[in-house]
């Protein structure tokens, strides 16, 4: 982590993470995790860059270890160098696919009854698309996309 992205996670991280991965994008079995936060213009700034062996959330702990101490070492290093009042906060949400293996390598690290859970619009529509046939009224289902599409937007 750069000294640029520790001062975004300091700044933002607070709001949300967003986290996602790639998938068999090169000849190499790793994934790569990307840590995001959201500023204050509604951009997504990389805060952490984490390659693995897979997605599970034993190979992904050292990516949240990781953040939360480096967090705390910003935190306490703004408050012993400026004697300055600063609020470490964990995040409001954290923002990922529909895997379980970001959340409970979060949680292990996190404190997860005041964190927020969502999904990434992608996730959603993907979600979408493979489980509104059980809505027998059609006319119903479109009312139902259009609610869904706006809320995304």
């Amino acid at each position: 982590m750069t000294k640029q992205q520790e001062t975004l996670l300091h700044k933002y991280g607070h709001r949300a993470l967003c986290v996602d991965s790639t998938h068999n994008t090169t000849r190499y079995a790793l994934v790569l995790a990307t840590v995001l936060v959201i500023d204050d213009y509604g951009r997504g700034r990389t805060v952490a860059y984490f390659l693995c062996k897979s997605e599970s959330a034993e190979a992904l702990e050292p990516l949240f270890d990781h953040i939360k101490n480096r967090w705390f070492f910003i935190f306490y290093k703004v408050i012993y160098a400026s004697y300055c009042r600063c609020n470490f906060v964990e995040p409001k949400v954290l923002m990922s696919d529909d895997a379980d293996s970001f959340w409970n390598a979060y949680s292990k690290y996190f404190n997860v009854n005041n964190t927020h859970r969502l999904l990434c619009s992608w996730h959603v529509l993907k979600n979408w698309a493979k489980n509104s046939s059980i809505i027998g009224d059609v006319e119903k289902r479109k009312r139902m996309k259009c609610n869904l599409f706006a809320l995304i937007q």
